[in-house]
């Protein structure tokens, strides 16, 4: 039989903050007496593996000198990464956006690669993340 004062708590999944570049969330916790005046020490840190993303469909079209990526998500994260790429160079992080879109100017001459993960808190390339890559060709 389970004791009547034992507590459970819920953390939200809009309350979580990005994952690492693994897909993982770093968590610790401590016990507090429903007075508040006594604390436990804090648990050891341990990591939780969030849920893997999935594939999705999306364009990136280039016209007039403004490249434009659209991509879905039935997941509905927050918040995704982008990472651009210019005439076949290694994409770095240009930004973080909660729609799903993101437009920027040609920055290069031949080529242009965008790879959308979802937001993470290094805002480093992983393929764990990835939800979406394409390389268009001017």
């Amino acid at each position: 039989m389970a004791d009547a004062g034992i507590k459970k708590a819920t953390v939200l999944k809009q309350s979580l903050p990005p994952v690492n570049s693994d897909n993982g969330y770093l968590v610790r916790y401590r016990i507090v007496s429903e007075d508040r005046n006594r604390y436990s020490h804090w648990s050891p840190i341990v990591t939780l593996t969030g849920n893997a993303p999935q594939t999705v469909a999306g364009s990136v079209i280039y016209a007039d000198g403004v490249a434009n990526a659209v991509w879905g998500d039935e997941a509905q994260y927050p918040d995704y990464d982008v990472f651009v790429g210019f005439d076949s160079a290694t994409p770095a992080y240009h930004g973080t956006t909660s729609i799903h879109n993101y437009s920027f100017l040609n920055e290069g001459t031949t080529q242009i690669e965008v790879i959308i993960q979802i937001a993470s808190s290094s805002k480093t390339l992983s393929n764990t993340l990835e939800i979406y890559s394409e390389t268009v060709l001017i």
